[in-house]
């Protein structure tokens, strides 16, 4: 129980592998008894069609599985026994010119084993036993046996359908430490999960223990249990004295943690046009209330103003929502906006959201999520996640913005969380406008919820 993204968070952070069936629950177990985890993600594939060539490439590439070039010493092997009327690729699609010719399959796998790779499949489906012979099926399941003994090398048999592999094969390939995995993309799933698995027992050094669940809740209270979480969301729930700051105060405490803010400053109506001549134009105008949380919706924002007259007729159509104006310099030639959110779960504690900000937002919901604390490494990988990522690297010949930039203002923004985590309820930086190289990051609109405690 629970929200499903932050379990999503915590499982990503430790290495747990999720399915989400039980096929997929039966065939992950599978593997991981035989296999265990997996060092990579470079798997190779062998099979008597090309359809299913394709099918595992096209399954492999959304997970992130890699299908490398295969090393020449194994073209080379490969090319002798099959010959020139196959093409050696990975996936490879052997033909059936071999087929039923235990010494040249034999030697067809072993090429294939040698490889090297973090897993070496074999994808066959047997026919039914009682309308026809499944012998020349054996053969290959034997040759493939055959190949394996003592290479070494992490193999599995995949069936496309579950059943299309008799009970009595897999035992025998399980006696001899090969996977039978049913159906093609359990399997895949599997791999994948393996791999996860693996890579973080690589970096069990560099995994950060949870703030949340070792160091209390960050609201004066010890963090509790999984069993006595209904006392956590008490607490929260407990808290009678809820503030918001308003933008102008949002963006002054992030400012004073390293967090790049336009210039401008909070006026009256009065005062606004002369101090839009000051700053320069164009210019935004917004209202300052710390009761508008939406101020788009409530009409309390003008961008792109080019004059006094602009200004001051911006601020007499919003003399309703405020008498309190920001005045700030508009940003120009954006490459991407994004979202830098902090928010308190009476389960998790503090969790950073990373995502493509403004009005795309709810349009996209291209988010990543991690619970705190987090390394700058940690938020590189999520940003790097991302599918509106290549907008800052650079699309389409588009110039790239400042990464390292970016990066800044999100350890930034974690600054202010840790040091303010006995209060804070919510942050929002949305949006973060990426700007060209060189010119940095801006955080053009922020809001701050918080407990009656005193922040930093």
């Amino acid at each position: 129980a629970g929200p499903d993204v932050l379990y999503d968070a915590l499982f990503a952070r430790f290495g747990i592998a999720r399915v989400h069936d039980p096929a997929g629950l039966l065939e992950t177990l599978k593997f991981l008894h035989v296999h265990g985890a997996l060092p990579g993600k470079r798997i190779v594939s062998a099979s008597c069609s090309g359809g299913e060539a394709s099918m595992v490439a096209d399954l492999a590439q959304p997970r992130g599985l890699e299908l490398p070039e295969l090393p020449a010493s194994a073209q080379r092997r490969l090319h002798a026994v099959l010959g020139d009327k196959v093409h050696v690729t990975n996936p490879l699609d052997y033909h059936t010119y071999i087929w039923g010719d235990a010494a040249a399959q034999t030697e067809c796998f072993a090429g294939l084993l040698g490889c090297d790779f973090d897993m070496h499949l074999l994808v066959l489906d047997f026919p039914r036993a009682d309308r026809c012979d499944g012998d020349p099926w054996q053969i290959t399941v034997d040759a493939f046996v055959a190949a394996h003994h003592g290479s070494g090398a992490g193999a599995s048999v995949v069936a496309s359908l579950p059943e299309g592999l008799p009970e009595p094969v897999a035992r025998q390939l399980l006696k001899n430490g090969i996977a039978p995995m049913q159906g093609l993309a359990e399997c895949l799933d599997a791999i994948q999960h393996a791999a996860m698995v693996g890579a973080a027992q690589l970096r069990v050094a560099d995994i950060l223990p949870l703030a949340s669940f070792t160091t209390g809740s960050g609201l004066g209270q010890p963090q509790p249990s999984f069993a006595s979480m209904g006392a956590t969301q008490s607490l929260l729930s407990g808290l009678a004295v809820h503030r918001m700051l308003d933008e102008a105060a949002s963006k002054g405490a992030l400012a004073r943690f390293g967090l790049p803010v336009p210039q401008g400053a909070v006026v009256t109506a009065n005062a606004a046009p002369a101090y839009a001549d000051q700053l320069g134009y164009p210019v935004v105008v917004k209202a300052v209330s710390a009761s508008l949380a939406h101020k788009t919706e409530a009409g309390g924002v003008r961008l792109n103003l080019q004059n006094a007259q602009q200004v001051g007729a911006a601020v007499a159509a919003m003399a309703g929502l405020s008498n309190r104006f920001l005045i700030e310099q508009m940003a120009r030639d954006v490459l991407a906006e994004f979202i830098v959110g902090v928010h308190r779960d009476p389960q998790f504690g503090l969790a950073l959201t990373l995502g493509a900000g403004g009005v795309f937002v709810e349009l996209l919901k291209d988010v990543a999520t991690l619970l705190l604390p987090v390394s700058r490494a940690d938020v590189s990988s999520a940003l790097g996640s991302l599918k509106t990522w290549p907008l800052v690297t650079g699309f389409r010949g588009r110039s790239a913005g400042d990464v390292e930039a970016l990066l800044d203002a999100v350890m930034a923004v974690l600054a202010y969380a840790q040091a303010n985590a006995a209060c804070l309820l919510e942050l929002d930086v949305n949006p973060l406008l990426v700007l060209p190289q060189g010119r940095g990051v801006l955080a053009v609109d922020a809001l701050i919820r918080l407990s009656g405690e005193e922040a930093t």
